[in-house]
C-alpha cells in the first residue's frame, strides 16, 4: 500500500483524508480572513421586496431586479442541496458585479443590496 500511495502522490494525486484535511485547512482560513462589513449604512427593511422562488427562472427575475437597484431579500430553502448551491452562486456573481453586498438574513436567507457605495 506504502508504494501504491507513493506513486499516487508523485502522480500529482493525493489520498481523500489528505485532500479533506487540506480543504478544511483551507475553509479556516477564509473563514478568519473574511472581511467584515458595515451594514449600518444599509436602507431599512420595509424597503426590501421579499421573494422566496422555486424555480432557477425566478432567480433570473430576481437579478434584473438587482440591476434595478431594487432591495430583495431572498429565502432559498425550497431548492435542494444543489440548486441552493447553484442559486447562491449566480445571486453572489451577480451581486458582485453591481458592487452590492449580501447580508445572511437566516439558515437558507439572504439580503441582497446592490450599488452599495463606500463611505
Amino acid at each position: 500500500m506504502g508504494f501504491f500511495n507513493g506513486l499516487m502522490k508523485s502522480l500529482g494525486f493525493e489520498s481523500d483524508s489528505k485532500k479533506q484535511n487540506i480543504q478544511q485547512e483551507e475553509l479556516k482560513e477564509n473563514a478568519t480572513n473574511k472581511a467584515e462589513y458595515d451594514f449600518t449604512n444599509l436602507p431599512k427593511d420595509e424597503e426590501i421586496k421579499e421573494f422566496r422562488p422555486q424555480t432557477q427562472v425566478e432567480i433570473q427575475d430576481i437579478v434584473n431586479l438587482l440591476k434595478d437597484d431594487e432591495i430583495v431579500s431572498v429565502n432559498l430553502q425550497d431548492f435542494d442541496s444543489a440548486n441552493y448551491t447553484r442559486a447562491l452562486d449566480f445571486l453572489s456573481g451577480a451581486i458582485y458585479v453591481l458592487n452590492g453586498k449580501i447580508k445572511r438574513n437566516g439558515e437558507k436567507t439572504f439580503i441582497f443590496y446592490p450599488n452599495v457605495s463606500e463611505e
